[in-house]
């Protein structure tokens, strides 16, 4: 009877202890751990999301001007730098006048001499009309006389051939007059063509923009 007591005693205290290591596994999650994960929890409302995105690219102008020189020759003065802000009608660089400045002086003495010549023209033009009027008078009043026999058929050659002579000189004058005229106006477009070289070794910007 006393050793049946000493059993129960025995298995009450291990009963106690097998409760206590039960207790602080329990306390400390060792038994019974919960699968539940943990999530934030915010009330709904409309936001911007921004989302950084790391790349490698080029940037690109929206409108690019390549800008080029109509003429040819050195940059002798450069008034802007890469990157630099421009207006419309600035000024950007200059290319050396001297050859195009050379060639406008050639071409103005050019001119002159082709209007020279165009006066001359006109002035030889004036005479051979002139003498042209006299010797077509001089037919037209010998040749009656001629008709009716009272002068000889050597004067008549004569005065005829004169009025020939008379005639062609205003031709030539008027054909004189058109070539002169044309030399004057092939020389003017030379001028401008000129002109418009000299203007273009300024280059300025077409538009506003970004060197």
């Amino acid at each position: 009877m006393a050793t049946s007591k000493k059993i129960w005693r025995n298995v009450g205290i291990g009963a106690v202890i097998v409760i206590i290591l039960l207790t602080i596994a329990k306390s400390a999650g060792w038994l019974g751990k919960s699968d539940a994960v943990k999530v934030s929890v915010e009330k709904v409302s409309l936001q911007d999301i921004i989302e950084t995105v790391a790349a490698n690219g080029k940037v690109q102008p929206e409108v690019e001007v390549k800008i080029t020189a109509d003429v040819s020759g050195e940059v002798v003065d450069l008034f802007v730098k890469e990157g630099g802000l421009v207006k419309k009608g600035m000024l950007l660089c200059r290319i050396n006048p001297d050859i195009y400045l050379s060639s406008l002086e050639r071409v103005k003495a050019a001119l002159n001499g082709t209007k020279a010549n165009l006066q001359n023209s006109k002035s030889r033009q004036i005479q051979a009309e002139s003498q042209y009027v006299k010797a077509e008078a001089t037919y037209q009043r010998n040749k009656k006389l001629f008709n009716d026999g009272v002068i000889a058929a050597a004067e008549w050659e004569s005065i005829n051939s004169s009025f020939e002579v008379a005639k062609a000189e205003v031709d030539a004058a008027k054909q004189s007059v058109a070539a002169s005229d044309f030399n004057v106006h092939s020389s003017e477009a030379s001028l401008k063509e000129a002109t418009e070289n000299l203007n273009k070794t300024s280059i300025y910007a077409p538009v506003d923009g970004t060197i």
